[in-house]
């Protein structure tokens, strides 16, 4: 098979996001509307019983953790059981127990410590766009949290051997691993230099393409010898928390169009993705609170 061609790097700013994607039932709205429909959603939730709140954020941050898991074939492998461990079981089924334990847990804490420098951030945050600004130690620091003692000890660094993939389009070869370093330095400053020249906060549509550009380019570096994937969508939900009162992650219906798109460079498609996941986390919520309301009336 021959070598795939896709780009290393795309640029900015990024095409629209797909409207009506393939994969996309007829009765979900448009990809604009479902934007639409965040921003609404946004406003519903800051105005919505705190108890509520509160407790669909946890739930938000045991479905983030149970879908990383899924699309990776790692770790626990149900929302239920992922609730569980989270909560301090510690029986999973499977040969493979401690290690999706470890998996589960570890995936749990890296978001924990990203929300917690979000919100940190945001309190010394001066300029419209400074929260999207990357680091590579706080990208590393994530990784180590994911993988530690999970993985080879090379997995807590750069990866050291040569990785390739079978794709779409064939065989993809990624960087060789003294390419690394510098591919990923000039990913960050890249990413910090569009939030940098915009001159005023990027738009919700263009938050979901700076995500996307994020998460493709660097899934196409693919820096580590496992825990890649994991460690893309944490910064991916790191830097949409601004629009969105919880973590999201890709749902894992769309995980075969998620990989899709990734393997063919469709940037538009995995804006599409984001934005759907998000927008069904938020239908999930105001459906949860119109019940609530409901029951309560």
């Amino acid at each position: 098979m021959k070598g795939a061609l896709r780009p290393l790097s795309v640029g900015w700013p990024l095409p629209p996001a797909t409207e009506r994607p393939a994969w996309r039932s007829d009765i979900l709205p448009a990809t604009s509307d479902m934007l639409a429909g965040l921003a609404a959603g946004a406003n519903a939730f800051a105005d919505a019983d705190a108890y509520l709140t509160e407790t669909y954020r946890e739930s938000m941050s045991y479905f983030f953790v149970y879908s990383s898991n899924r699309i990776e074939h790692v770790g626990t492998q149900t929302y239920g059981e992922t609730a569980a461990v989270l909560r301090g079981a510690d029986i999973v089924a499977g040969a493979a127990g401690a290690r999706a334990l470890s998996e589960t847990r570890q995936t749990k804490r890296a978001l924990d410590d990203l929300q917690r420098e979000h919100a940190e951030r945001s309190a010394e945050a001066q300029s419209p766009n400074e929260l999207l600004y990357l680091t590579v130690s706080s990208i590393l620091q994530s990784h180590r949290t994911l993988m530690t003692g999970i993985f080879a000890p090379d997995a807590h660094g750069y990866r050291v051997g040569h990785a390739q993939t079978e794709t779409d389009t064939g065989i993809y070869y990624y960087l060789a691993p003294e390419r690394i370093a510098p591919a990923l330095d000039d990913l960050v400053d890249r990413m910090n230099a569009i939030a940098a020249a915009a001159g005023a906060a990027l738009s919700p549509a263009q938050r979901f393409a700076y995500a996307a550009k994020w998460l493709y380019e660097f899934l196409s570096i693919h820096p580590f010898a496992d825990g890649n994937g994991r460690c893309g969508r944490l910064w991916a939900a790191y830097l949409l928390l601004e629009l969105l009162p919880f973590p999201v992650t890709i749902l894992p219906t769309l995980r075969t169009a998620y990989i899709r798109a990734m393997e063919n460079a469709h940037l538009a498609d995995i804006q599409a993705i984001l934005v759907e996941s998000a927008w069904t986390h938020m239908r999930n919520f105001l459906q949860a609170a119109e019940a609530v309301g409901g029951a309560t009336a």
